[in-house]
């Protein structure tokens, strides 16, 4: 976890708050006697206990594979974004959605203090405004999306984030 979103995320490092995740999915499921029916007998539109926790560890495997650098949370009030993780001279909120239901307070509030977020999800690839949707399977692709979405950006919204604008947070 980390107290506040600023740079260098290291140095806002809290150690005596943590999830605890699975290094693989599989033993996820089978440590916590899911059972594998209920995984292969969903409807489309059903609502699937325990699907946002497992979505969430697998994003977590995706993003250390990928990324191989410190991975934090964060979490404030009643505010938590699933991942956040520093790239070169700015900070990117990772919120992870199992579901079709891609609405969150979290990802809005932090909209306003942030250039850029990334919203992991089963909708397709998208780029709206400042939130960046990617699929659940490109999770591991991550960093190269973000950095092409940057660069779509308009040029007054890029810039370096400073404790200036975290107002929020």
């Amino acid at each position: 976890m980390v107290d506040k979103y600023l740079l260098p995320l290291k140095g806002y490092e809290n150690t005596k708050h943590f999830k605890v995740y699975m290094p693989d999915t599989g033993l996820l499921r089978k440590m916590s006697d899911y059972p594998v029916s209920s995984l292969l007998e969903i409807k489309k539109g059903e609502n699937i206990p325990f699907k946002g926790t497992i979505a969430e560890n697998y994003v977590l495997q995706e993003l250390n594979a990928a990324y191989r650098k410190n991975i934090y949370y964060w979490a404030k009030n009643n505010y938590e974004i699933d991942f956040v993780i520093q790239i070169n001279d700015y900070v990117l909120p990772v919120e992870v959605k199992a579901g079709q239901n891609v609405r969150s307070i979290s990802m809005t509030k932090i909209l306003e203090s942030v250039d850029i977020g990334v919203r992991i999800s089963m909708r397709n690839l998208s780029f709206d405004g400042k939130l960046i949707n990617i699929p659940l399977v490109l999770a591991g692709e991550l960093v190269r999306l973000v950095e092409a979405g940057r660069r779509l950006l308009p040029a007054q919204i890029v810039h370096k984030y400073t404790q200036s604008n975290n107002s929020v947070l």
